[in-house]
């Protein structure tokens, strides 16, 4: 969105078109993307941007992440969900472990202050 705003900012034309939140015209614009163009309407004011039927699915298309790699082969990609659900595992023991803490913490508020071990986790403190 900051490259339409950008060029909106430089490029717009007032238009007879009225925002739909504040009412004032809005500017009108020419998106260009590789051989797609947009004409878009934005209000400058309420920093909206109206998108003509099919228009947003265009510039969605324009902007759809292209694949870079080659397909992994198919050992590869097991090793590679593999490692990320270890990765994933490790980090909600992690997440469970300060949970435990925090509500140690809680249940035994009534105790007195918590002890620096009870605050900070392991190795931070």
């Amino acid at each position: 969105m900051s490259d339409i705003w950008r060029t909106v900012q430089v490029n717009g034309l007032p238009t007879t078109r009225p925002c739909p939140v504040c009412h004032k015209a809005m500017a009108a614009f020419q998106f260009q993307h590789d051989h797609d163009r947009l004409m878009l309407d934005l209000c400058r004011r309420c920093q909206f941007v109206w998108f003509d039927g099919g228009e947003l699915e265009s510039l969605s298309k324009a902007y759809r992440p292209k694949e870079d790699q080659p397909d992994l082969p198919a050992d590869l990609k097991e090793q590679l969900a593999f490692w990320k659900i270890q990765q994933q595992d490790r980090f909600q023991a992690e997440l469970d472990q300060q949970a435990e803490r925090f509500f140690r913490l809680i249940l035994h508020s009534q105790d007195g202050p918590p002890s620096s071990d009870q605050v900070c986790p392991e190795g931070l403190s």
